[in-house]
């Protein structure tokens, strides 16, 4: 990752994933530290950051819920008539897991 001294809109959108992210590493604390001033800044790119962080949150919280047993059903049934099938992707619709294949 290239340093940055400053940022822009661009800067900020381009890096808007890893500045959500905050301390997972891929920013040091001065790109964290430019990119939050200019989110305050800029309350623009302020809000984009605060969609992605709610967007994030909706999505954790939805993948904690177990889908209807009818869904369930519907999908095994479905994936049992499918049988997608190329070099690198099969489906086992027993376990429905994805496997892919090494080349």
């Amino acid at each position: 990752m290239s340093e940055i001294e400053s940022a822009d809109c661009k800067e900020f959108f381009d890096r808007l994933y890893e500045f959500v992210d905050g301390d997972q590493g891929a920013l040091d604390q001065k790109q964290l530290s430019i990119l939050e001033q200019h989110a305050v800044e800029c309350s623009h790119c302020a809000d984009a950051a605060d969609v992605e962080r709610h967007l994030r949150q909706l999505l954790r919280s939805a993948c904690m819920n177990r889908a209807p047993e009818g869904l369930r059903a519907k999908l095994h049934a479905r994936l049992e008539e499918i049988s997608i099938s190329d070099d690198q992707v099969s489906f086992s619709s027993s376990e429905t897991v994805v496997y892919l294949r090494d080349n």
